[in-house]
């Protein structure tokens, strides 16, 4: 079943702290062996060589764009898939495009490891507008990497070009914090998709591709398992991971594929790290804004 994130505007609530529960992730995560496909998101100049799938769960909206040149496209989809914009020139050379739950903005990791803040309108449409954060982040394992964010943990999650080594970026500064190494020889593979791991914040799992098939990782870099997928991944960029779902480029689909690899409904939870946007929020004149995980 596909997993997404809906917003619910609770009236007259001021602030709501919610705590959750840490649970060992072994223990709570479930894998579907042949993942469910889910929603397809086409558009323009949507082909290879694209950057990884960004996803606001407040507005509803998935962003994505090719990767190589500030005059390529951007695009904006909205929750069944249908698009919403394509702004050309996009005015940046992306390649990592994430929702920042800790301000409620998106965010994007360019060509050399710049981190900025993406101007939007108030319906989450691109202005083509960009607000520079930090400047060639020293931590990034390259210039090409499409790094992840976890808000929970406030950093990022950045794979190279070979090997089993994850970094792990501090958000603030752009410094490497650490590294995390992946059991590939438990998982039964020699590399992932060039440049690209995704996080899921709900599971707190690492997720990469190789092959036809995505494998997951805890944060110590423990193997959990493997989901079949409906195609085989582009040995470099063309994939995502967004709003609990594997996002593969197709050329032939003229966008992305999505793919639902996990079985579980537990809600998000901080997993003993604060998040505020996530745990206490306030929208003043507009009561409470809680993001709750569904099924679909």
């Amino acid at each position: 079943m596909l997993r997404k994130f809906s917003s619910v505007a609770l009236a007259g609530a001021a602030a709501l702290t919610l705590s959750f529960g840490v649970a060992d992730t072994a223990e709570a995560i479930s894998i579907k062996p042949t993942a469910t496909a889910t929603i397809q998101l086409l558009g323009s100049g949507q082909v290879s060589n694209s950057a990884s799938v960004g996803y606001d769960p407040v507005a509803g909206l998935y962003y994505a764009s090719r990767a190589g040149s500030s005059s390529y496209t951007a695009n904006v989809w909205d929750n069944s898939g249908t698009l919403q914009q394509s702004l050309s020139p996009m005015n940046a050379d992306a390649r990592g495009w994430n929702y920042n739950a800790n301000t409620g903005q998106m965010e994007l990791v360019t060509f050399t490891s710049d981190l900025l803040t993406v101007g939007r309108t108030a319906a989450g449409l691109l202005t083509g507008t960009y607000t520079t954060q930090l400047n060639n982040m020293a931590g990034s394992p390259s210039s090409q990497a499409m790094l992840t964010y976890d808000s929970g943990r406030d950093r990022f999650y950045g794979y190279g070009s070979t090997g089993n080594s994850v970094s792990v970026i501090s958000h603030t500064t752009g410094a490497l914090q650490s590294t995390i190494t992946l059991d590939f020889l438990s998982a039964g593979i020699t590399d992932l998709v060039d440049h690209f791991i995704g996080y899921d914040a709900v599971e707190d799992v690492l997720v990469g591709v190789s092959g036809a098939a995505a494998y997951v990782f805890d944060l110590t870099g423990s193997y959990l398992g493997s989901s079949s997928l409906g195609m085989t991944a582009d040995s470099n960029f063309d994939m995502g991971y967004a709003n609990g779902q594997v996002f593969l480029l197709s050329n032939q689909l003229g966008g992305y594929q999505g793919y639902d690899i996990f079985n579980s409904t537990v809600p998000p939870r901080p997993n003993g790290v604060s998040e505020p946007a996530a745990a206490v929020l306030m929208l003043a004149g507009m009561g409470l804004l809680v993001l709750r995980r569904r099924n679909a």
